[in-house]
């Protein structure tokens, strides 16, 4: 009989107050199957503090990660949504890898809790899948999970024992005449009892509406946050001046992000990206960069304002008037005559296309 939520968090809770952390992984047989559904579930029962802002990492890296454990207090829940970003198998050997593994090695004083979304249980590093991580939830169906504990033995390579697992799954499909695990056949599973350490079934739901919005808004917002870094990959100045003006119409203008996305044909995951990139809570020596990549191109008010006109958008007098100073803000950080800008400006016969380098 399958266990609810409530009933699996109840235990790591207990286990947490007995001086341990926990890792779980939570995979899926697809993308979109509820790997992040049943992460926030047990995060809220877990961590009865438990908010998406405060607890979860939509792209973590390794810093952000340690962050979080150094700042949340004593058996709170993390959840890397992500977790093929800090704990891919492929990257083991490199430093930020050792880093994270050293990290949650030496981080079991704080009794937090750690859930890591991934595809595949094999696509952690060997360290941290063998030595870190307690359960697996593999998610077989949509509100169905299997149970897998690892199991303590120190003479034994594979704590999870895939291979032996294999065969005694394989076994039972065969029989069932079936090609993918379903709830009939991980109970037979279970009650088998062949596995050493298949132990059970979790049923979940469906996030509430609310929240589940809540949480795509927030995903979408950082779907590519750091992704460029990460690969190497740095931005031209077309795209730098992109995100300029994503982030003016956005942010300084109030315009949803979907009519962005209508207005400048781009995605709304481009707008989000854009927005995040340039939010300016950076330093001026930054902010004074982009406002010379503006004034250079001739894309300040005037030009917005034309642009805006040209596409049939309304704007109130209120946004205007704060699109206005928002310009003659980066103009003094950038050092740039007003007139200067405003000359350059009614030179150009045309507004700059702002979908330059959006491709």
């Amino acid at each position: 009989m399958p266990v609810d939520v409530k009933s699996l968090a109840n235990r790591i809770r207990q286990e947490l107050r007995e001086d341990k952390d926990y890792c779980i992984a939570i995979t899926g047989a697809y993308e979109g199957i509820g790997k992040s559904t049943l992460g926030i579930q047990l995060g809220m029962e877990i961590d009865h503090k438990f908010n998406l802002e405060r607890n979860e990492l939509f792209q973590p890296t390794h810093q952000e990660v340690k962050t979080k454990i150094d700042k949340l207090p004593r058996y709170s829940c993390i959840i890397a949504d992500e977790a093929i970003r800090i704990l891919f198998k492929q990257e083991w050997q490199t430093k930020n890898q050792l880093y994270i593994n050293k990290v949650y090695i030496l981080s079991r004083a704080k009794n937090q809790c750690s859930v890591f979304c991934m595809p595949r249980i094999m696509d952690f590093n060997k360290l941290f899948r063998e030595h870190k991580l307690h359960l697996w939830l593999h998610i077989f169906a949509r509100g169905y999970a299997m149970i897998v504990k690892r199991v303590e033995n120190p003479f034994h390579e594979d704590s999870w024992r895939m291979k032996e697992n294999m065969k005694i799954v394989d076994s039972i499909m065969f029989r069932e005449r079936n090609t993918s695990l379903n709830e009939n056949i991980v109970d037979k599973l279970v009650r088998s009892r062949k596995s050493l350490n298949i132990v059970g079934i979790i049923q979940f739901d469906k996030l509430q509406e609310e929240l589940f919005i809540k949480y795509k808004e927030l995903k979408g917002q950082h779907q590519f946050e750091g992704l460029d870094e990460e690969l190497g990959i740095k931005e031209d100045t077309g795209t730098d001046q992109r995100n300029m003006l994503l982030w003016m119409f956005h942010k300084v203008l109030g315009i949803p992000a979907k009519e962005i996305a209508s207005l400048i044909n781009v995605s709304v995951a481009i707008v989000y990206s854009g927005v995040h990139r340039i939010e300016p809570t950076v330093g001026e020596d930054q902010l004074a960069k982009y406002a010379d990549i503006l004034l250079t191109k001739g894309l300040l008010f005037y030009s917005i304002k034309k642009k805006l006109k040209k596409s049939g958008y309304k704007i109130s007098k209120e946004a205007l008037d704060a699109l206005s100073q928002e310009c003659d803000r980066l103009q003094k950080c950038s050092g740039t005559n007003a007139n200067e800008a405003e000359k350059v400006d009614q030179n150009l016969e045309d507004a700059i296309d702002i979908t330059e380098g959006s491709t």
